[in-house]
């Protein structure tokens, strides 16, 4: 019995190769497409999950005040994790990790400089489960001076995965501390869908024997003032994070330095999470984007209801072919719920086929997905939990899809099917026409949203940040090639001095900071307040050369000219000014707590105008500029060095050229500052690569359906195009007439898209502190688009008929 019911449903689905075509393109493409979105979407959801503890694993994280905003950090200070494993019962562990950016790292003749250096807590493989290869992770640290590296990393250095036993020398660049590390582990790299990528993992063991930073308890302002060390905790499973939390402010008054009390609060944010909070700096530099998830969610679940519409359309439509088959059917004994499900059968029996094709064009096109997206995506098809969702998902579309018209024609009345009368009453107001105008408002929609992120991209690419990001390069700067000797001191500058006088360049300036990336923050004591009035604002120490490299004009004071034996110049922007209430700021006394408790006293020499010296996404604070020669040797800089050529690659030579004269032993890597400026808005970058396929797409299977539709509605109409033709109707008259019904249903479609459109794409730039006016021209574009293209869809087909010979349209049955 059920055989025959595939017999018939396969034989139906042959006989009606018009109405099959049309839906099997229209439900592979979007399955197709749903299927890589989806995919995706399932990989940016699942990180840090492959952690067999992950629902009980948290980041602390640590929110700054600052005197307009804060700043939400997934960084804490280096004692924060172990006091707080000894505090709360409700703590089973805490693991810490310290990445070591540029650390310089040898073997034999091989010089390299890595950035996934991390120092971790011994307890590391009893949270984490990031598997080891070879070694063991239970006496992986058991000595100050063992490393476990990745077998990538191996290769690299050694040639081979086993490379135990080898040695590998490591310059720790921010306190130029050198040490022999002994490789005693082999690991796998961490998974894609992992927050936290490593090279190399060696103890805290190591860390405090290098930098002596224990010997530092003693002075609470350097103990309690470094916030970059990622702290996770892991739970007890029952215990309560919200009270834990709320416990967390008495943490702070019992270890905190009094004066940083009031500006830091303590949180916990799961490890699953913490991916996808882009409000977080998770300490790790990897972050996603939950607004792209969403957006990509709601195109790709669209373009799926869209071919399942066109599928309703289409076989409600051509009921009248079904209509006698039905009619015979029930004559000869089928009951009703028979031919419902003979009608479901054929529904789902072609989503199925439509899968077949969607899988074999994923795995074509899932390649360019994955550069669009910037994601390596891996799908097994054949494995079973792959083939159970397929079918799943086969089997929900094919029932939903099939639902409506299978109630509808298994409805018709038999006497009335088989005298060839029609069977569905086409009122003012139909589903088919409700379900068009929902077609095509969701294509205006899409098409609009990508007109506008389009335009906001460009905007945010194209936008005056306050200085001059273009042609300017930097080169990271390890603070060994400045900190602690005044020898390397002098020698760093003399390179510098080298590089100035070079005719493609026309400026060079040290840094602490990258400009319209991050800025770190200083405790402010302004002129005329206490100790206990001071406020966390944004910071950065430069050098004299900083304003005319950056190309950034001061509106009030004059570099160089007051100084009134101040050792430190400091620089305000306007919104510092106006936050300090200083109509004349020159001259005004500053005292900054430095990291070792000092205070760094200096004068006012100026202002400047606002710039963004963060992303975008955050609007201008009040910010502070402070040029003192002695910080040059206290920490890590950037060099950066404008080009005044286009001869970039001749330039990039003699910059190189001088850099290994010298510092011969360290490998030179430069940048172009702007490159890492849009690397912030990366993710909106490659939704923009996306989007405009996936909205052609969509408008693609809406004018499918709609040319399928014109198709029947011109066969129904074909007598009357024959009458009118002998009446004298021209070729044009009769395609507006058939064609303006159609043209009523996009109008309501405009109609009720617009406001869609608005609503959603106005909280889509509410991201963003600087944005472009949703302008009514995007509305305006965009609808006459859509309707042009749905105009030509259905013009072709009417043409075609409008065009028949009278003779053959009267004689039509």
């Amino acid at each position: 019995m059920v055989w025959n019911y595939f017999k018939t449903a396969i034989r139906n689905l042959t006989k009606r190769k018009f109405v099959s075509i049309i839906n099997l393109t229209g439900l592979s493409v979007s399955l197709a497409l749903f299927m890589m979105i989806g995919l995706y979407i399932q990989f940016e959801t699942s990180y840090d999950s492959f952690h067999e503890k992950s629902k009980d694993i948290y980041l602390l994280t640590k929110e700054i005040k600052t005197p307009t905003s804060y700043s939400l950090r997934g960084s804490v200070n280096y004692p924060e994790g172990p006091l707080i494993a000894e505090d709360f019962p409700q703590v089973n562990q805490v693991v810490r990790f310290y990445k070591s950016d540029n650390s310089l790292s040898k073997s034999g003749d091989k010089v390299f400089i890595e950035n996934n250096f991390f120092f971790v807590d011994k307890n590391v493989f009893e949270v984490f489960d990031f598997e080891v290869i070879l070694g063991s992770a239970e006496d992986a640290f058991s000595e100050v001076h063992n490393i476990m590296i990745t077998e990538e990393t191996a290769l690299r250095y050694f040639g081979k995965i086993d490379a135990l036993g080898e040695v590998i020398t490591v310059t720790e660049q921010y306190w130029n501390a050198t040490n022999d590390f002994k490789v005693v582990g082999i690991l796998k790299a961490p998974p894609l869908n992992s927050h936290i990528q490593f090279d190399f993992l060696t103890s805290f063991d190591a860390f405090e024997h290098l930098t002596q930073l224990k010997t530092s308890q003693q002075n609470p302002m350097w103990y309690w003032g470094w916030n970059t060390f990622s702290a996770y905790v892991e739970l007890n499973p029952e215990a309560d994070k919200e009270e834990l939390e709320a416990s967390f402010d008495g943490f702070i008054n019992k270890y905190y330095p009094e004066r940083s009390r009031e500006y830091a609060k303590l949180s916990l944010t799961p490890i699953e999470d913490v991916y996808l909070r882009s409000d977080i700096n998770n300490g790790q530099g990897i972050v996603g984007n939950p607004k792209t998830i969403k957006v990509l969610s709601g195109v790709a679940l669209f373009i799926l209801i869209i071919a399942c519409i066109n599928f309703v359309n289409l076989t409600t439509a051509r009921s009248s072919l079904y209509a006698r088959e039905i009619g015979v059917k029930k004559v000869l004994g089928a009951r009703r719920s028979q031919l419902f499900f003979q009608l479901i059968l054929e529904s789902v029996l072609l989503t199925f086929f439509a899968i077949v094709l969607a899988v074999v064009a994923v795995e074509i096109f899932l390649p360019f997905f994955q550069n669009a997206v910037g994601k390596v995506i891996e799908i097994d098809i054949f494995s079973l939990s792959t083939l159970t969702r397929l079918f799943g998902v086969g089997l929900v579309i094919g029932v939903l899809s099939g639902f409506y018209p299978s109630i509808v024609l298994s409805g018709f009345k038999p006497l009335t099917a088989l005298r060839g009368e029609r069977v569905q009453s086409e009122g003012k107001i139909s589903v088919r026409k409700i379900l068009v105008v929902f077609q095509f408002t969701v294509s205006i929609v899409l098409v609009l949203g990508s007109m506008v992120i389009y335009r906001q991209l460009v905007f945010i690419s194209d936008k005056d940040l306050g200085f001059d990001q273009n042609e300017l390069l930097y080169i990271e700067v390890p603070s060994g090639l400045t900190t602690r000797n005044s020898a390397q001191t002098v020698k760093y500058e003399a390179m510098q001095d080298r590089l100035r006088n070079l005719s493609r360049i026309s400026g060079v300036t040290s840094n602490e900071d990258q400009p319209g990336v991050s800025v770190g923050n200083e405790f402010v004591i302004p002129d005329g307040k206490g100790d206990d009035e001071k406020i966390v604002i944004p910071f950065m120490w430069v050098d004299e050369y900083f304003f005319e490299t950056f190309d950034i004009k001061l509106t009030q004071g004059e570099l160089g000219k007051f100084e009134n034996g101040a050792p430190i110049k400091y620089y305000l922007n306007e919104s510092a000014r106006n936050v300090f209430n200083w109509d004349d700021p020159i001259g005004k006394q500053i005292a900054i707590g430095s990291s070792r408790g000092a205070v760094r006293q200096g004068l006012v020499q100026g202002t400047v105008q606002d710039f963004n010296f963060e992303s975008l996404y955050n609007s201008i604070k009040p910010m502070m500029i402070g040029v003192w020669p002695n910080h040059l040797s206290s920490g890590r800089w950037n060099l950066f060095i404008r080009a005044n050529t286009k001869e970039y690659t001749a330039m990039i030579d003699e910059v190189e050229a001088i850099w290994n004269e010298y510092y011969p032993e360290r490998p030179f890597n430069i940048s172009f500052l702007d490159d890492t400026i849009q690397q912030q808005y990366q993710a909106q970058t490659n939704l923009l690569k996306i989007l405009p396929y996936l909205t052609g797409f969509a408008v693609f299977i809406a004018c499918l359906g709609l040319f399928g539709l014109a198709s029947f509605v011109v066969e129904r109409r074909t007598k009357e195009v024959g009458v009118r033709k002998v009446l004298g109707a021209s070729i044009q008259q009769i395609v507006v007439l058939i064609s303006s019904d159609f043209m009523k249903l996009l109008l309501v479609a405009n109609l009720i898209a617009w406001p869609a459109a608005f609503f959603y794409l106005k909280d889509w730039l509410n991201n963003f502190n600087y944005s472009i006016p949703l302008s009514w021209s995007f509305f305006a574009f965009a609808g006459i688009l859509v309707m042009a293209v749905a105009l030509i869809t259905v013009g072709l087909k009417v043409i075609k008929g409008a065009r028949s010979n009278p003779v053959d349209s009267l004689r039509y049955e």
